[in-house]
């Protein structure tokens, strides 16, 4: 669609790396000193343990702190002029919090509240691209926090009927020139009826267990391209988000250093889910107009994160997706059902083989009849929704820590795969089936690594396929006739229109297909 919508697109996309480079440093920032920060670490009843707690945990994270001033009125810590900030080679941030108050309410616990209104400055500075800098300001109203129980083991409630993110971003060369290039992008976020319940257990070793959960989220986005004469406007929403997490923190251990972090004993684990979810973006550019329409019905994410491994896990439903571009003569939709998704890999380095494994599966998937019509306006091809499922699951061993980046850097493989499972593979399209198993192990004491196993594969429909892309002139006979030769050497008939093949690899270094030598 790049090439049908001029010049935004691109610029778009560069523009999006941006925008999702500055919300990891703000998730990683913002949301632990306005979230976290008011609230986990506060472990005892009076203001000013709090208070100390709330700092070093700060510090101990990564960031700098400083206090304008701290004074007492009556039972209440009240600082002022606070600064957060953080930086890091891909960025930073700062928060500046014009007034904390810590009130003790005489029943051994603690309220704290903070300034309506909080400003913040978050750049990125990655590796290719452009620097990008984004002014933010968070406003909440009647928002607090809770905060009970024993320095051993803290419990704190927060509740917040609205917080609102304001903010504008840009490239940072551009900020401080006009038409330097830059793609200003304006954005709002209002999240409304938010609380969240957390407990924060142990001195040498945190346990911190939490849940947050928003009513909805609303946002509207919207940008300008001077020089390629394009804008965007974008407005959506989120129903019903919950999160959901466990972590546990080592005293004195230095979340910088990930590696170091994990190795002495860091782990988390989380899950997010929400609702319905949608957003509608109107853009222009010198060749129209366009629009884009995306919603979906539910959503979660999975992640866990330890000496033991990384793992993320993913599953949408209802997704539809509607396109207008100036450039095509009618609006291009599609659905599916369901698109999911897993990802595992070791992070540390081990003298035995770890687990690793991929799962991909996008089933449900249609297209509208319009750009059926296209290339198949006789329906010849079956409409029936196709489906591709991958799921790979193998043994590999580090030989250097993941999160090492000189080690990463190094160029040396940073370990070596000793088996691979191909636990299922499906292709369903246009009524062919192609499915498989395989199940490989790897030999490296060599020069160069051996495969061992075989890979067994079933393909239903695939003649009747060719005969109808033939016929509709998509494919010509001689492509048609070189793509039976093919599966004429690496298959064998099975059943009516079935063929199937296994692809042996064997210790003596060969490749066979069906028992005959390939290599």
């Amino acid at each position: 669609m790049a090439d049908r919508r001029g010049m935004l697109c691109p610029r778009l996309a560069q523009h999006k790396g941006h925008v999702m480079a500055q919300w990891k440093t703000l998730g990683a920032g913002v949301a632990l000193s306005a979230l976290m920060g008011t609230t986990a670490a506060f472990a005892d009843v009076t203001a000013t343990d709090v208070w100390k707690r709330w700092s070093d945990t700060a510090v101990s994270m990564g960031q700098q702190v400083s206090v304008g001033s701290e004074r007492r009125e009556g039972n209440t810590l009240v600082l002022r002029d606070l600064v957060f900030s953080q930086a890091t080679p891909e960025g930073g941030y700062s928060a500046n919090v014009p007034e904390l108050r810590l009130r003790e309410r005489g029943d051994g616990s603690v309220e704290v509240t903070v300034a309506p209104e909080i400003p913040m400055q978050i750049n990125a500075t990655p590796t290719e691209g452009p620097a990008t800098d984004m002014a933010v300001v968070m406003r909440t109203k009647d928002m607090r926090t809770i905060v009970a129980g024993t320095p051993e083991a803290m419990s704190y409630a927060i509740t917040a009927p609205k917080i609102v993110l304001e903010g504008d971003a840009a490239d940072a060369a551009a900020a401080g020139s006009a038409g330097a290039g830059g793609v200003p992008v304006k954005f709002l976020v209002t999240m409304t009826g938010n609380e969240g319940a957390y407990t924060v257990d142990g001195a040498d070793v945190q346990m911190i267990d939490g849940k947050f959960t928003t009513d909805a989220i609303d946002f509207t986005l919207s940008g300008a391209d001077a020089e390629a004469g394009s804008t965007f406007t974008a407005k959506g929403g989120t129903e019903d988000l919950s999160l959901t997490g466990k972590t546990r923190m080592p005293k004195g251990v230095d979340m910088q250093d990930m590696a170091a972090a994990l190795a002495a004993g860091f782990s988390s684990t989380g899950a997010i889910t929400y609702g319905k979810t949608g957003y509608v973006m109107d853009f222009s550019d010198a060749e129209g107009t366009g629009n884009i329409k995306s919603s979906a019905d539910s959503a979660t994410l999975d992640f866990s994160v330890s000496g033991d491994g990384l793992s993320y896990a993913g599953q949408g439903t209802g997704t539809q997706v509607e396109i207008t571009a100036p450039t095509m003569p009618f609006p291009v939709s599609f659905a599916m059902q369901q698109a999911a998704f897993k990802f595992a890999m070791p992070v540390a380095k081990r003298d035995m083989a770890q687990d690793f494994g991929l799962k991909l599966d996008f089933s449900g998937v249609t297209i509208s009849e319009a750009l059926w019509g296209m290339f198949d306006p006789t329906a010849q091809l079956p409409r029936d929704p196709a489906r591709l499922l991958v799921d790979i699951t193998g043994k590999a061993k580090l030989v250097a820590d993941f999160f090492d980046a000189t080690a990463m850097q190094s160029g040396a493989a940073p370990g070596e795969i000793e088996a691979v499972k191909l636990t299922a593979m499906q292709l369903n399209v246009a009524g062919a089936d192609l499915s498989g198993t395989g199940d490989v192990t790897v030999d490296n004491s060599g020069a160069a690594p051996k495969p061992v196993g075989a890979v067994n594969l079933r393909l239903v429909g695939g003649n009747t396929l060719i005969d109808k892309l033939v016929a509709m002139g998509l494919l010509p006979d001689d492509q048609a006739m070189g793509a039976r030769m093919m599966l004429g050497l690496f298959a064998v008939p099975s059943g009516e229109d079935t063929l199937t093949s296994t692809i042996e690899f064997r210790a003596d270094g060969g490749i066979y297909a069906n028992g005959q030598r390939l290599q």
